[in-house]
C-alpha cells in the first residue's frame, strides 16, 4: 500500500459545500479505490466534518486509524523511523510491527506476507 499523492484535485463542489454550511475546517482525505491486482488507483475526495465540532488528531493518530481501517495487520520496518507513529499505532490498534535489517527486506517481507492472504501489509522506509 502506498501513500496517496495529490497534484490536481477538482474542488469546486467542495468549495460550494463549505460555503453552504460556512464550515471551512475539516479533514481532507483522498483514499485510493481498492482494486485487486492494480498498480495504481484513482482517488476520491472526502470531506470529513459533519459533526458540529471536529475532533483534533495528530498525523500519527490519523495514520494509525487509516491503516487499521484498511485492514493492515502487520507493518514491516527498519526500527529507526517514525517512533511516535508506531507508539500511536500500538496504543490505538492491534497492528503488529516487524523489525527488519533493511528497507529491501521489509519490502520483500511485506509482499510475501500480503500476497497469499490477499490482504494489505506495509513496508516502511526511512
Amino acid at each position: 500500500m502506498g501513500m496517496t499523492m495529490g497534484e490536481i484535485f477538482y474542488v469546486k463542489e467542495l468549495a460550494e459545500d463549505c460555503a453552504t454550511d460556512k464550515v471551512y475546517e475539516f479533514l481532507f482525505v483522498a483514499p485510493a479505490i481498492p482494486i485487486t491486482g492494480a498498480v495504481g488507483s484513482p482517488t476520491t475526495l472526502w470531506r470529513l466534518n459533519k459533526a458540529p465540532t471536529m475532533a483534533k488528531m495528530t498525523g500519527a493518530q490519523c495514520l494509525a486509524d487509516m491503516l487499521a481501517g484498511y485492514g493492515v495487520s502487520h507493518v514491516f520496518m527498519v526500527p529507526a523511523v517514525l517512533r511516535r507513529t508506531f507508539a500511536e499505532m500500538e496504543t490505538r490498534t492491534k497492528i503488529k510491527r516487524i523489525h527488519t535489517h533493511g528497507e529491501k527486506s521489509a519490502a520483500y517481507m511485506a509482499d510475501g506476507y500480503a500476497a497469499p492472504r490477499a490482504s494489505p501489509a506495509c513496508a516502511w522506509r526511512r
